[in-house]
């Protein structure tokens, strides 16, 4: 039998709020994609920013639970839009700092 202590941790381990850092590259920029990143940021009810890097890379700080960062990394995944995205470098840790929004970093 499981214990109700047990249980309650599982919980709190799966709910917990964590920060997604990811690096799109492919191209990526210039065709929309940083707002997909917002609309499915929204969708997932996640805070965070996106924003475009000097090398063509797009940034993504995505803060919320790990089930919705997940769900949110393997959407805009399968779904970019016009963006075409060769790899993805993801990163989960504990926030630092609290979003209040999503939004894009001009």
């Amino acid at each position: 039998m499981v214990s109700a202590t047990f249980l309650d941790e599982v919980y709190v381990v799966l709910m917990e709020h964590l920060q997604l850092h990811a690096i799109f590259r492919g191209h990526v920029q210039g065709v929309g994609f940083r707002w997909t990143v917002v609309d499915y940021a929204e969708k997932f009810h996640l805070m965070g920013t996106t924003k475009n890097l000097s090398d063509g890379t797009v940034e993504v700080y995505a803060q919320g639970s790990k089930e919705s960062l997940e769900s949110f990394l393997e959407a805009v995944q399968k779904d970019s839009g016009l963006a075409r995205i060769e790899s993805v470098i993801a990163e989960y840790k504990k926030p630092n700092s609290q979003y209040s929004n999503f939004r894009i970093v001009y």
